[in-house]
């Protein structure tokens, strides 16, 4: 019986060791991270930078967007596909932008996040004032302690 219990504690070890060296996360310092890249991505599309843009995606075939509006959809797929849509953003007859962003979930789990958030705008759309919601859904990934964007939804609210 002793022996069983000796080797039962002892097979626990390992367990015990790697759980404990395992490094705390700070979630909510995560959160802000994932929040900052959401809000810098917006920033740099509307300063037309889009090299900053890319710098916050992962480049790869697995990268996705999907837009929803009123009865059409549309899915990109693979990084030539998103990046498209990025390369000559058509902000010409906007002006005065104006977006917040309403976070009503961020889940991560390990080295992934589900982000769920809804983007207000306001603008002037040549000289109309033109006001808008979007339910978006995102994922992102760390990738070297750094969130980048690996896959992106939204849809119109109306």
């Amino acid at each position: 019986m002793k022996k069983s219990v000796f080797l039962i504690l002892l097979a626990m070890i390992p367990f015990i060791f790697f759980s404990s060296c395992k490094p705390k996360v700070d979630v909510e310092k995560e959160k802000e991270a994932i929040k900052a890249v959401i809000y810098n991505e917006t920033q740099a599309y509307l300063l037309k930078d889009t090299s900053k843009v890319f710098s916050y995606y992962i480049r790869d075939s697995f990268q996705t967007r999907f837009t929803i509006s009123c009865d059409t959809f549309t899915v990109r797929k693979g990084w030539n596909e998103v990046s498209a849509l990025f390369k000559s953003p058509n902000l010409a007859s906007l002006s005065n932008p104006k977006n917040s962003k309403e976070f009503l979930q961020i889940k991560i789990i390990g080295d992934v996040a589900w982000v769920m958030y809804i983007d207000n705008w306001n603008y002037d759309l040549n000289g109309s004032p033109v006001v808008g919601k979007l339910l978006n859904t995102m994922i992102l990934e760390n990738k070297e302690n750094e969130w980048k964007i690996s896959g992106f939804s939204l849809s119109s609210l109306k």
